[in-house]
């Protein structure tokens, strides 16, 4: 299993932050993109989406990657400058989600 690197769990968890959690589940459309930009498989996506709900949730029995948790403690306590950093990251690496490019030039204008 490869390592997620610092840009996608940057955006993945601003992604989760601009969701319903039911997009991240394997069937839904919008983690086949996400799959698709990050190179994933869908079950690994549906597994970092449920691992960002359970660091929200204070679940303890989860063993969770430093890099997830580091970037969920992060957006709650600027969720504005996370969601900059994704956005910059995806026009960076042309990850055209939507819902972050809008919130990105919603800022700057």
């Amino acid at each position: 299993m490869a390592k997620w690197s610092e840009d996608q769990c940057i955006v993945l968890v601003a992604l989760f932050f601009l969701s319903e959690f039911k997009e991240g589940d394997d069937s839904h459309d919008f983690n086949l993109k996400i799959s698709k930009y990050f190179k994933r498989s869908r079950a690994s996506v549906d597994m970092q989406w449920r691992n960002i709900k359970s660091v929200l949730n204070d679940e303890r029995n989860r063993f969770i990657a430093a890099n997830i948790r580091h970037w969920v403690a992060f957006g709650i306590n600027d969720l504005p400058k996370l969601k900059s950093m994704a956005g910059s990251i995806c026009i960076k690496n042309n990850w055209r989600f939507k819902r972050i490019i809008d919130y990105q030039d919603s800022v700057e204008n």
